[in-house]
C-alpha cells in the first residue's frame, strides 16, 4: 500500500439506505488514485468479494450488487482506503405491479431456439425473464434517480411474483405467420380475458416461446431489414397494458446473477447462420444482449405511457445500456436509430437507420462522468409522477382532465407536464414543464391544437394522465 491518503466516495447511495428493489448498482469514485487499479466490494452477509479494475484514465467504479430482504452489508477497498456500507432492502408493497409471462402457443413444446445443449426449456425461460427483468427494474430506477426528480427517492415499477407461464390458446402456426402488430393484439385480447386481466392494477411483459430464426436463408444479405424477414413470431412492442417480446436473442442473456457483467462484457461473435443478431450490427452477444435489454426497457416505457423521444432511452439511446453497468474505455459507433412513421398502426416502433450517429462524440466528451443512458427530462416527469413509480390507496382522489377551446383543466391536482406528440410516430415534439407552479390550467398553443396531426398528452402530481388524439 501506498503513503497517499486515498478517498472513497459514493454518488447515488446513503449508508442505511432502504432499497426496493433486488438488483442494484453501487457506484462512485477514488480520489487521488495511485498505481493501484483494484477496488474490491466485500459482501459481509455472503462472504463473497467483487473486484473491479479501475479503467485508464478513470477514477469511477461500478458494482451490481445482489440484495437480500432485510439487513446488506459491505466493505469497499481501495490500497489504504475502506468504505462500509450498510443497505436495507425491503420489496415495494405498491398495489401496481409488472406480471412477467412466458407464452406458449398449442402445439408447441415451449422450449425456445438456443444454442446446441444449452437448456431451453420453459422453466429456464422463466428464470432468464425473472432476472433480466431485474435488470431493467434497476436501469429504470437508477436514471430516475440520476435525474433529480424524486427528491432523492429510488423509484422504479414492483414485479408482481415469478414468472407465469401463459397457454395461448392460438396454433403456433398462427403465431408464426402473424406479423407483431397482430401477435399483439390477439395476445392481449387473450390476456386480458383470462383470469389474469381480472386486476386493472397489473401490466404484463410476455415473451414468446416459438420465435424462429432461420438464418439459412440469408443468402449473404446480413442487414437488419434481412434478418428480420428471416424471424418470425419477434415482436417488440409496447403500450397500454402488455409489452410483447420474442425469445430468440435469449442465448446472449444471462441466467444467473454471477453472469451479468460478463453477458455485458462478451465480445463472442454472433453465428448469423444459426443466431438472431438484434445487436444493431455489433454482430457480438454482447452487443446483442444491450440492444435488447435496451429494446425491453424502451417498450416497457411505452407501458408506462412514454412517448418517443429523439435522444435518450425512448429514442434513439437504447443500445448502450451496457454502458450503465459497466465502464469501458471504448464504445462502437452503431447505426442511428428512427421512429417508424409508415402508419400510425406502427407508432409503438423503432427500427434501424444507417446513418451519421454522434453518439461516440458524446460519450467521449463525458467520459469518466455519465454513461448517456437516460431518460429525457419529459420522460423523468412523467416516470416520477407514474401510479406504477408511487405508492397508493385505492382511495385516493382523482383528477378530471379536460381540454376544450385549447385549455386544459385539471379539477383537483396540480398540472406537471403537457406533451404534444406527433399523431403518425408517438414523437415528442415539445413538452411544456409545470413543476412547482401549482397550475390546474393550461392554454395550448394555437398551432398545436388539431387533434388531426397532434396528441396531447397531460400528466398531474397525482399521477391521473390523459391522452387527447
Amino acid at each position: 500500500m501506498c503513503q497517499s491518503r486515498h478517498l472513497i466516495y459514493l454518488t447515488t447511495l446513503k449508508d442505511n439506505e432502504v432499497i426496493c428493489h433486488e438488483l442494484l448498482l453501487v457506484k462512485g469514485f477514488v480520489e487521488k488514485i495511485c498505481h493501484c487499479n483494484i477496488i474490491t466490494l466485500q459482501d459481509i452477509k455472503k462472504n463473497k468479494i467483487y473486484q473491479y479494475t479501475l479503467v485508464k484514465n478513470c477514477n469511477n467504479f461500478k458494482f451490481l450488487i445482489q440484495l437480500e430482504c432485510g439487513q446488506n452489508q459491505y466493505i469497499i477497498n481501495y490500497c489504504s482506503a475502506s468504505q462500509r456500507l450498510n443497505l436495507f432492502f425491503e420489496p415495494s408493497n405498491s398495489i401496481y405491479h409488472i406480471q412477467p409471462l412466458y407464452i406458449i402457443h398449442q402445439n408447441h413444446d415451449g422450449h425456445f431456439q438456443t444454442e446446441d445443449e444449452k437448456p431451453n426449456s420453459p422453466v429456464e425461460a422463466c428464470k432468464i425473464i425473472e432476472l433480466n427483468l431485474k435488470i431493467v427494474q434497476c436501469l429504470f430506477a437508477e436514471k430516475l434517480l440520476e435525474s433529480g426528480l424524486t427528491n432523492n427517492l429510488r423509484k422504479t415499477f414492483s414485479l408482481k411474483s415469478k414468472c407465469l407461464i401463459f397457454h395461448s390458446k392460438q396454433s403456433v402456426e398462427k403465431a408464426l405467420e402473424s406479423d407483431e402488430n397482430t401477435l399483439w393484439n390477439d395476445l392481449a385480447f387473450e390476456i386480458i380475458n383470462s383470469n389474469l386481466g381480472e386486476d386493472s392494477k397489473i401490466k404484463f411483459v410476455a415473451f414468446l416461446a416459438c420465435t424462429r430464426y432461420n438464418g439459412k436463408d440469408l443468402s449473404g444479405d446480413t442487414s437488419y431489414e434481412n434478418i428480420k424477414k428471416n424471424t418470425r413470431a419477434n415482436p417488440a412492442l409496447g403500450g397500454g397494458g402488455l409489452a410483447l417480446f420474442g425469445s430468440g436473442y435469449f442465448y446472449s442473456w444471462p441466467t444467473t446473477f454471477e453472469e451479468i457483467i460478463d453477458c455485458f462484457k462478451n465480445y463472442k461473435k454472433i453465428d448469423l447462420s444459426t443466431q438472431l443478431d438484434e445487436s444493431n450490427y455489433r454482430r457480438t452477444y454482447g452487443g446483442c444482449f444491450a440492444t435488447t435489454l435496451g429494446a425491453i426497457a424502451h417498450e416497457i416505457g411505452h407501458c408506462f405511457d412514454l412517448g418517443h423521444t429523439k435522444e435518450g432511452i425512448m429514442g434513439n439511446g437504447f443500445d448502450y445500456v451496457n454502458l450503465a453497468f459497466v465502464n469501458e474505455d471504448f464504445t462502437e459507433n452503431l447505426p442511428d436509430r428512427i421512429v417508424q412513421t409508415e402508419s400510425v398502426k406502427d407508432q409503438r416502433l423503432t427500427k434501424i437507420k444507417k446513418g451519421e450517429n454522434k453518439f461516440l462524440e458524446n460519450y467521449h466528451e463525458q467520459k469518466g462522468g455519465g454513461d448517456c443512458t437516460y431518460f429525457s427530462k419529459n420522460c423523468s416527469i412523467i416516470l416520477a409522477h407514474h401510479k406504477w413509480f408511487n405508492l397508493q390507496n385505492e382511495s385516493d382522489e382523482k383528477s378530471e382532465i379536460t381540454f376544450m377551446k385549447s385549455i386544459i383543466k385539471s379539477s383537483k391536482f396540480n398540472l406537471v407536464l403537457i406533451e404534444i406528440r406527433e399523431k403518425v410516430n408517438g414523437l415528442v415534439i415539445q413538452f411544456y414543464e409545470l413543476l412547482n407552479r401549482k397550475h390546474k390550467e393550461f392554454e395550448v398553443p394555437e398551432h398545436f391544437t388539431k387533434l388531426e396531426r397532434y396528441n396531447i398528452f397531460v400528466i398531474t402530481e397525482n399521477g391521473d394522465l390523459k391522452l387527447f388524439e
